[in-house]
């Protein structure tokens, strides 16, 4: 496989497993799905590292409206305006965490053994300079209520 068709292969997986969490999970709508040239980040962005012989860093970024229906999904219960910030920080790590490691699964075999890093934040100078250096397709997932972009950067 080339480097493209790599990045291909685990943007598909990853697709696959998002649109199973939305559709069936969240009960939402799949309105819309295409690949997109540039990296439009939304407000609510985490990424996280696939590691094996190959290295792909995986970015979601989630738009308000989105991010705001799947928090209120997934709390809801009252919280205190502290604990409500501290998670809201926190959540789109967990929504990559997930939809990232249940997709690892339907990888081909040869990108089987990665070890999945911890999510993490990137500001909006390190994905340009990820970006710009490696071999990237991102994905926008539009739903009802909100939308997705997926980018897979092979580095």
């Amino acid at each position: 496989m080339t480097n493209s068709e790599y990045i291909n292969t685990v943007l598909h997986c990853i697709k696959h497993e998002t649109i199973a969490f939305l559709q069936n999970d969240m009960l939402l709508t799949i309105e819309d799905i295409n690949v997109i040239k540039e990296n439009l980040l939304k407000d609510n962005t985490s990424s996280i590292e696939l590691k094996s012989d190959m290295k792909f860093t995986v970015i979601i970024s989630i738009d308000n409206q989105l991010f705001n229906f799947l928090f209120n999904k997934f709390f809801t219960q009252k919280l205190e305006e502290l604990e409500k910030k501290e998670l809201e920080d926190v959540f789109s790590d967990e929504i990559i965490n997930i939809v990232v490691g249940l997709a690892i699964r339907y990888f081909p075999k040869e990108l089987n053994d990665f070890d999945l890093s911890v999510p993490y934040k990137l500001n909006e100078d390190n994905i340009e300079k990820l970006l710009n250096k490696n071999i990237s397709q991102s994905l926008n997932l539009k739903t009802n209520n909100g939308s997705f972009i997926y980018t897979v950067i092979y580095n």
